[in-house]
C-alpha cells in the first residue's frame, strides 16, 4: 500500500514539473514574439520616415524641374530643369548638376551682362554627363582673365544663344572640349588663346550652327576654332569676321581630324601666315626608308659619249650596304653604289651617273578628312600663302564655294593646296591662277573665283499696295555704303519687267501699277560688269483691293407725297470715278437697284412717304478689286 502510494506521489511530482515546463515555455515564445513584433514595427516606423523624406525631397526638386519625373534611389529621370540669374548661380548650379540623377541638365540662365569670376568645369559627375545651357541671349564677359569652361572626355555640353567675349586661356580662349560640343545660335567674340583656337579647341565630337565668331585671336592656329583629332565636325551656316591666327587658319584650323563638313558659312577679312580663312593639316608620322641620290666622284659624265655595250656595273655591284634600321639579326644587304645612263639633250651626249643608296626619311599622313562645300570667302589674307584656304594632303573636297577678293603676299592664290584635281571651276573677272598643286587627294571643283567688288540693292520702304494704283519702288546700289552709280537696276513685279538707272548716288526709283490681287514677288536684280559683282534682292508685295467712296447729296425737308431725287458720285477713295457699277439705295427699309454712269453719279427717284425722319443708305457690296463701302443719311418730312 505504502508502495503505491509513493507511486502515486512520484506521478503526481512528475507531471507538476512537466505543466511548469510548458508554461514557461509558453512564456518565451510569447516574449520572443513581442520582440520580433517590436522590431518589425520599428523597421515599418523607419520606412515610413524614408518614405516621407523621399517626397520632401521630391517636392524640392519638382520647384526646378519641369520635365523628368521625381527622383528616387533606383530611378534615373530623363531631364532637369533649372535657372540662373546670374554668373554664381549659374556656377552653382553646374556643381549641382554634377551631383544629380538625370540624363540631362538644363540650365536656363537669365538675359542679363555678366561678368565671369571663375572657369568653369563639367566633369566628374556621380551620373549626368549631359549639360544644357540656354542663355537666352545674356552676354558674359571674361574679362581677360578666365576661359568660360573646360567640358571632359564622354562628357556633352550644348549651348544656345550665348555670347562669350574676352575670355583667354592657353588653348580654347573660351571653350576647351574633349567631349561632345554643340553651339547653336550664340556669339564668340574678342577671345584669344596663347597657342590653339582663339574661341574653341576641340579635341571632340563640334557642331556649330548659326553663331558668329568676331575678332578672335590664336598665338598658333586656328583663329577662331581650332578642331585636333576629332572624329565628327560639322561647322553650318556660321558667320567668321576679322579673326586671326599668327600661323595656320585664320578662322579654323583642322589638325589630323576624320569627317569634318564645313558648310554655308561665310568667311569675310580673317588673317593668318597661311590659308587667311582655314588650315587643313594632317596628322604625319614619320618612317625610314632606303633611297637612292646621286653620288659624285670626280667627273659626274664618266664618258663623253656611252657606249651601251661596256658594262658600267649596271648589271653587277660587288659594294654592298648593310641596312638594319630594326636591329635585325643579321643586316639586310643591299647594293650601295650603281650606275644609272641616260642621254643629255642639252648637250646631246650620252652619259652615266653613279648614285649610291642611304637611309631617307617619309611621312605618312592621317586624317584631315575635310568637305568645304558652298561657303563664300570674301577678302581673306594670308601674310605668306593660301589667301582663303590650306589644304597640306590629306583627302579634302572643296566645292560650290565662292572666292572673292581674297589675296596673300607669295602666291597671290585663294587656295594653297598639296593635292592633284582642280576641275571645272569659274572664274569671273579674277586674277586667281590655279593653286599649286602637288601631293594628296584634293578635289577642288565647281568653285567660283571672282574678284569684282561687292554690291547690294537696298529697298526703300513701300507704301501699302492697292489695285489699280501706282506703287513708288525706290532704293539705293552701293558697294560697302559707297553708292555705284550709272547702272542700270532690273525690277520684275505682276509678270513684267521695268528698267531704273542709278544715280550718282546710287539712287533709283521707278512707279508701276498694280493690275492684280494678291501677294506678288518684287524682285531687283543688277547684272554686274566687269568692276562690280551682280546682286538681287527681293520682297513679297501685297496687293489689295481698291478703297470706294460713296457720297449721298444733301436733301432738303420735303412735305409728304413731295418727288425726290436720292443721287451721289461713286468714286475711288482718291477720286476716280466708278462707272457702269450697280449700287443699293434704300430708302425708308426699301431697297432699289442703281447703275452708275459714266461719271461715277447714280440717282433713285422716290415719293417722301412718312411723316418725321426718313432715312437713306447706298452700298456697294465689293468686288473682286473694289471694297464694299455704305453711306447714310436722313432727312424730314412734313404734313402739307
Amino acid at each position: 500500500m505504502m508502495n503505491k502510494n509513493i507511486k502515486r506521489m512520484f506521478l503526481l511530482l512528475t507531471l507538476i514539473f512537466l505543466l511548469v515546463g510548458v508554461v514557461s515555455a509558453a512564456e518565451t515564445v510569447s516574449d520572443d514574439t513581442v520582440k520580433d513584433t517590436t522590431l518589425t514595427s520599428a523597421k515599418q516606423v523607419d520606412t515610413i520616415n524614408e518614405v516621407k523624406y523621399e517626397k520632401n525631397i521630391n517636392k524640392q526638386n519638382n520647384k526646378d524641374t519641369k520635365t523628368g519625373s521625381a527622383n528616387t534611389t533606383d530611378t534615373k529621370a530623363s531631364t532637369y530643369i533649372t535657372t540662373a540669374a546670374n554668373y554664381k548661380q549659374l556656377s552653382d548650379k553646374i556643381n549641382q548638376a554634377k551631383k544629380s540623377n538625370y540624363t540631362t541638365y538644363t540650365i536656363n540662365l537669365k538675359k542679363g551682362n555678366y561678368n565671369a569670376t571663375k572657369t568653369l568645369v563639367w566633369a566628374n559627375t556621380e551620373k549626368t554627363t549631359k549639360l544644357v545651357i540656354n542663355a537666352n541671349n545674356a552676354i558674359i564677359n571674361g574679362q581677360g582673365k578666365y576661359q568660360f569652361i573646360q567640358v571632359d572626355e564622354d562628357y556633352t555640353l550644348e549651348l544656345n544663344k550665348i555670347t562669350l567675349t574676352k575670355f583667354v586661356s592657353e588653348n580654347g580662349g573660351a571653350i576647351e572640349n574633349n567631349g561632345t560640343l554643340t553651339i547653336k545660335n550664340s556669339k564668340l567674340t574678342y577671345n584669344k588663346a596663347d597657342e590653339d583656337g582663339g574661341a574653341v579647341y576641340s579635341y571632340g565630337d563640334l557642331t556649330v550652327t548659326n553663331s558668329q565668331f568676331t575678332g578672335n585671336s590664336a598665338g598658333e592656329d586656328g583663329g577662331a576654332i581650332y578642331i585636333y583629332r576629332s572624329y565628327d565636325a560639322k561647322i553650318t551656316k556660321n558667320n567668321f569676321t576679322s579673326n586671326k591666327a599668327d600661323d595656320d587658319g585664320g578662322a579654323i584650323c583642322i589638325y589630323g581630324s576624320y569627317d569634318t563638313n564645313i558648310t554655308y558659312n561665310q568667311f569675310v577679312k580673317n588673317k593668318a601666315e597661311d590659308g587667311g580663312a582655314i588650315a587643313n593639316i594632317p596628322r604625319s608620322e614619320s618612317y625610314t626608308y632606303m633611297g637612292q641620290e646621286s653620288y659624285i666622284e670626280g667627273e659626274q659624265y664618266l664618258e663623253q659619249y656611252w657606249n651601251p655595250t661596256k658594262n658600267y656595273g649596271i648589271t653587277g655591284y660587288t659594294t654592298t650596304y648593310n641596312y638594319n634600321p630594326m636591329g635585325f639579326s643579321t643586316p639586310i644587304q643591299i647594293p650601295q653604289y650603281g650606275y644609272t645612263g641616260g642621254y643629255d639633250y642639252r648637250t646631246a651626249t650620252r652619259y652615266v651617273t653613279k648614285y649610291r643608296t642611304v637611309p631617307k626619311t617619309g611621312y605618312n599622313y592621317y586624317g584631315s578628312d575635310t568637305t568645304i562645300q558652298s561657303n563664300k570667302f570674301i577678302e581673306n589674307e594670308a601674310t605668306d600663302e593660301a589667301a582663303a584656304i590650306k589644304i597640306d594632303h590629306g583627302d579634302v573636297l572643296i566645292i560650290k564655294n565662292k572666292f572673292h577678293r581674297n589675296k596673300d603676299n607669295l602666291t597671290k592664290e585663294a587656295i594653297k593646296n598639296d593635292g592633284k584635281q582642280y576641275t571645272k571651276n569659274v572664274y569671273k573677272y579674277s586674277s586667281y591662277g590655279n593653286p599649286i598643286l602637288d601631293e594628296g587627294n584634293t578635289n577642288i571643283t565647281q568653285n567660283t573665283f571672282d574678284d569684282r567688288k561687292d554690291t547690294t540693292i537696298t529697298l526703300s520702304k513701300l507704301n501699302t499696295a492697292y489695285y489699280g494704283t501706282k506703287l513708288k519702288i525706290s532704293g539705293k546700289l552701293l558697294n560697302n555704303k559707297n553708292p555705284v552709280k550709272n547702272q542700270n537696276i532690273t525690277i520684275s513685279f505682276n509678270n513684267k519687267k521695268y528698267t531704273a538707272k542709278t544715280s550718282k548716288t546710287g539712287y533709283f526709283a521707278i512707279n508701276v501699277t498694280t493690275k492684280n490681287i494678291g501677294k506678288y514677288t518684287l524682285k531687283l536684280s543688277y547684272a554686274g560688269n566687269k568692276n562690280y559683282l551682280s546682286t538681287s534682292a527681293s520682297k513679297v508685295v501685297t496687293v489689295n483691293k481698291r478703297i470706294t467712296k460713296v457720297t449721298i447729296t444733301k436733301i432738303p425737308q420735303k412735305k409728304l407725297k413731295d418727288k425726290i431725287t436720292i443721287t451721289g458720285k461713286f468714286t475711288t477713295k482718291e477720286g476716280n470715278t466708278l462707272k457702269n457699277t450697280t449700287l443699293s439705295v434704300t430708302f425708308n427699309g426699301k431697297t432699289y437697284k442703281v447703275v452708275t454712269n459714266s461719271k461715277g453719279v447714280y440717282a433713285k427717284k422716290v415719293v417722301a412717304n412718312k411723316v418725321g425722319t426718313n432715312t437713306v443708305s447706298v452700298t456697294f457690296k465689293g468686288n473682286s478689286k473694289y471694297k464694299a463701302v455704305t453711306s447714310k443719311t436722313t432727312f424730314k418730312t412734313v404734313k402739307k
